[in-house]
């Protein structure tokens, strides 16, 4: 497996209003509205639970959120974001009918920087802080036994399901991230990002082995 994960390559395209560092590094504009695209992934012991040759492949998506910077110095600020994710990875599925196929699986959340601690150089921005995301929609790509694909949405679980018999994606999600950005102009930003969870995706009881996979 990959050992670097939820890579994201974000183009930041601002539509409404721009966080625009003059060079006096003076935050003028703290709101922005951003959109970008990402590559994610899954990493953890546990891969072959879900799927079946213990290998994944990073799966091509976007985010779409806002974010604030509080001014703290002249260096120093402090980022907060609110995201619109879609994540998730490329994996193999077997059964009887149809073997071994691909399948990709999609999860949509909600994802929650309270805090980056940024440093900034004119147009030019380093920054790191913990995320908190929340599970809004989940599915798999399955086949039938015609070999017709469909959506299998179960994979996100109901409250009243006995993890033993069918488990299913966690609700939320907690881990760091850390990037660099840098500002082309007033408008357009070309950033990377990585993000890391520390928290297994998969629901499970206290009686049940964790399944060590991760974001």
């Amino acid at each position: 497996m990959k050992n670097i994960k939820n890579i994201v390559l974000s183009i930041i395209i601002v539509l409404l209003f721009t966080s625009n560092l003059m060079a006096q590094n003076t935050i003028t504009k703290p709101f922005t509205i951003k959109a970008g695209y990402q590559q994610t992934d899954l990493h953890g012991d546990g891969i072959d639970f879900l799927s079946v040759n213990g290998e994944t492949e990073a799966f091509n998506s976007f985010l779409i959120g806002i974010e604030y910077h509080s001014e703290i110095s002249k260096f120093i600020s402090f980022k907060h974001e609110l995201n619109f994710n879609i994540n998730g990875a490329k994996v193999t599925l077997k059964d009887d009918d149809n073997g071994e196929y691909q399948s990709t699986l999609r999860m949509n959340s909600l994802q929650l920087q309270p805090l980056n601690v940024t440093f900034r150089v004119k147009g030019f921005q380093i920054y790191a802080g913990p995320y908190a995301s929340a599970l809004l929609d989940a599915k798999i790509n399955r086949k039938d036994e015609l070999g017709n694909t469909y959506k299998d949405k179960s994979i996100f679980g109901k409250p009243d399901e006995e993890t033993e018999q069918n488990k299913y994606l966690q609700k939320t999600d907690f881990g760091a991230t850390a990037g660099v950005l840098f500002e082309l102009n007033k408008t357009i930003s070309l950033g990377v990002r990585y993000n890391h969870g520390i928290v297994p995706i998969f629901d499970n009881t206290t009686e049940q082995k964790s399944i060590k996979i991760y974001n």
